[in-house]
């Protein structure tokens, strides 16, 4: 076995374990209710926004590695989904308080001018990517096909790094790649079996039979692995689909009721500002008129 082989076996040996932990890994799952107001966690907004809606958190996913969030945007109408990763043995992630630091200085030194001239490691992309929000713009419930989509873009890692249930291809392609193996090899045993043969080529078959039963039994036992690991990966993202939609669907009525009542509000509220600032100004121009009427 040459260097780059032994290389390749340590390095899926390596990802093998870091999918197992991921997976294996324990969860808190948090639910709340919208009347609470909960905020997204590790989520910056900008609270200065004209018509600012904070976000309601209706439902949290905890790990060791990541978080995954799915709240309700009511600016916007839409549910959404933010995920991000943890600084763990896998990942290298900023926490809140120094992801706003950095942000507060980047801007202050961009107007002085000496930010081209600062150490820019922090915006590397491995940082950048630590956290990624998905809207869903159907009109339907969260299933696989509202995230797979996204789970193969380069700067969408966090995706992949928090719901590892969803990457199934490379587990199907093995099964079908040691299908294709095992069939190989029962027709190398019935060609070896078939015809007469001498008493030193009866040990010979033999011994290649033997060879090939022993690869099918190993064969076999990969195949049992990957389809526990497939079954394990499907239960995870049923059960995944099945919380957040419960989250959002025991609400959404009365949820939808109170923003669709606070957006009518605020509608109303900005008309009579507006006919209040129309009727100032109508008022003020008179009084001029009238006062250059007098001066004349």
């Amino acid at each position: 076995m040459d260097g780059r082989e032994l290389q390749r076996k340590k390095q899926e040996k390596k990802d093998r374990e870091e999918l197992k932990n991921r997976l294996s890994a324990p969860q808190h799952i948090v639910y709340n209710r919208f009347e609470e107001h909960v905020r997204v966690e590790d989520f910056k907004q900008n609270e200065r926004a004209a018509d600012y809606y904070g976000y309601d958190r209706l439902m949290k996913l905890d790990t060791l590695y990541g978080r995954i969030q799915m709240g309700y945007h009511p600016g916007r109408d839409q549910a959404f989904l933010y995920a991000n990763i943890k600084t763990s043995l896998y990942d290298s992630a900023p926490y809140a308080f120094q992801r706003s630091y950095m942000e507060i200085r980047g801007m202050k030194e961009l107007k002085t001018g000496a930010y081209a001239n600062q150490n820019t490691a922090w915006s590397s992309r491995r940082i950048a990517d630590s956290s990624v929000i998905l809207y869903k713009a159907q009109n339907k419930p969260w299933d696989e096909s509202s995230v797979r989509p996204y789970l193969g873009r380069a700067n969408l890692g966090a995706l992949r790094k928090t719901m590892p249930f969803l990457l199934r291809d490379e587990e199907q392609q093995k099964r079908l790649g040691l299908l294709t193996e095992q069939a190989e090899r029962k027709a190398q045993i019935q060609e070896i079996l078939s015809g007469r043969e001498t008493e030193k080529e009866f040990g010979q078959k033999n011994a290649a039979v033997a060879a090939l039963r022993a690869e099918q039994l190993a064969a076999e036992k990969q195949m049992e692995d990957l389809e526990a690991l497939f079954g394990k990966k499907q239960l995870m993202s049923i059960n995944f689909f099945h919380r957040i939609n419960m989250a959002f669907d025991l609400q959404k009525i009365k949820m939808f009721d109170y923003y669709r009542t606070i957006r009518m509000q605020r509608a109303l509220k900005a008309e009579n500002a507006a006919a209040a600032e129309d009727t100032s100004g109508s008022r003020n121009k008179k009084k001029d008129t009238k006062t250059t009427k007098a001066e004349g």
